[in-house]
C-alpha cells in the first residue's frame, strides 16, 4: 500500500510545484498538509475496500494481509474504510471545490474499480481507464490545494498522466496473473500474457518518461538524460527481475516516484 500511496502523493506534489512555479502562487503549511493527507487518507480507505473484496485472489498470493487472516472482519474493513473517506473528504473541503470534487471523484472511481457489480479492475479497458483517471484526480486535488481553478500547465499534467498509468500501471498485475485469471479477472496481463506485457513496457515507461517532460516544458537536454537514466532503470527493472513477485511493483513504485519528483524540482526551478 505504501509505494502506491507515495506515487499518488507524487502526483499530488508535481500538481501543487506547477501551481506555484510562476510566483504568483503561495501555499501554506497547513493547507500543503491538508492536502497531503487528503489523499492518503483517501487511498487508505481504498486498500480496506479493495482487500475486501480481493480475499478469493489474495488467499492464494498474498495470504498475510489481515482481511485474509481474519484479523478483521468485514464491517470492521468497511467501517475503517468509510471513516478514512470521510476524514480525507473533511480535509479536501477546507481547501477548494476543485479539490473537494476531486477527492470525491478518487474515491468513487477506487469503488467502481474494486467493488461489484462493476469492479472495474476485473476487465482490461475499464481497469486501465479508472488507474488513468485516479492519476488525474490526484493532480487535481494537488491544484486545488493551491488554486481555485487549475492552471492550463495542470490540465496537460494531468491529461499525460491519464494516458501514462492507462498504457504502464498494468505492470502492477503482473504479479497476480494467476490468481486473476483463475478468479474470472480479465485485466490487460491476462488477455495478452505477462511476457507481451513485460516487453511492452519496457518500450512503453520510458516512452511515457520523456513524453511527459515535453508535454509540461522540461526539455533542457542534462534533465533529460536524467529521465532517461530513470527511464533504463524501469526497463531493466522489468527485464532483470522475477516479475511473479511483488518486489518488481513496489521498486517500479519508487521510480515512477522519483520521475515525479525530478519532474517536480526541474520545472520549479526552470519557471520560479
Amino acid at each position: 500500500m505504501l509505494p502506491a500511496t507515495l506515487g499518488y502523493e507524487a502526483l499530488f506534489g508535481v500538481a501543487v510545484v506547477l501551481e506555484v512555479a510562476g510566483g504568483t502562487v503561495k501555499i501554506s503549511s497547513a493547507a500543503l498538509f491538508a492536502g497531503s493527507a487528503a489523499v492518503c487518507l483517501s487511498w487508505s480507505g481504498s486498500w480496506f475496500m479493495n482487500d475486501l473484496y480481493d480475499k478469493e485472489s489474495d488467499t492464494a498470493s498474498d495470504q498475510d494481509r489481515a482481511t485474509v487472516e481474519g484479523q478483521v472482519s468485514d464491517r470492521q474493513t468497511v467501517f475503517a474504510a468509510v471513516i478514512l473517506w470521510g476524514f480525507s473528504l473533511s480535509y479536501a473541503a477546507l481547501l477548494s471545490f476543485v479539490a473537494l470534487t476531486a477527492a470525491v471523484c478518487m474515491i468513487v472511481l477506487n469503488v467502481v474499480y474494486s467493488v461489484p457489480p462493476l469492479r472495474l479492475k476485473a476487465s482490461g479497458i475499464g481497469s486501465m481507464g479508472s488507474i488513468g483517471l485516479m492519476g488525474a484526480t490526484a493532480v487535481m486535488l494537488g491544484s486545488g490545494t493551491v488554486v481555485s481553478v487549475p492552471s492550463g500547465a495542470v490540465w496537460r499534467f494531468a491529461a499525460i498522466v491519464t494516458v501514462f498509468m492507462m498504457l504502464n500501471l498494468s505492470y502492477k498485475d503482473l504479479k497476480d496473473v494467476e490468481e486473476d485469471a483463475a478468479t474470472g479477472v480479465e485485466n490487460f496481463v491476462v488477455s495478452y500474457g505477462t511476457d507481451r506485457v513485460r516487453w511492452f513496457l519496457v518500450v512503453s515507461l520510458p516512452i511515457s518518461y520523456l513524453l511527459g517532460a515535453f508535454v509540461i516544458g522540461v526539455t533542457i537536454w542534462p534533465v533529460l538524460v536524467i529521465i532517461g537514466v530513470v527511464s533504463l532503470c524501469a526497463a531493466g527493472l522489468l527485464v532483470t527481475h522475477d516479475i511473479s513477485t511483488a518486489r518488481l511493483t513496489h521498486r517500479l513504485d519508487i521510480v515512477n516516484a522519483i520521475y515525479m519528483t525530478t519532474l517536480a524540482s526541474t520545472y520549479y526551478a526552470i519557471y520560479a
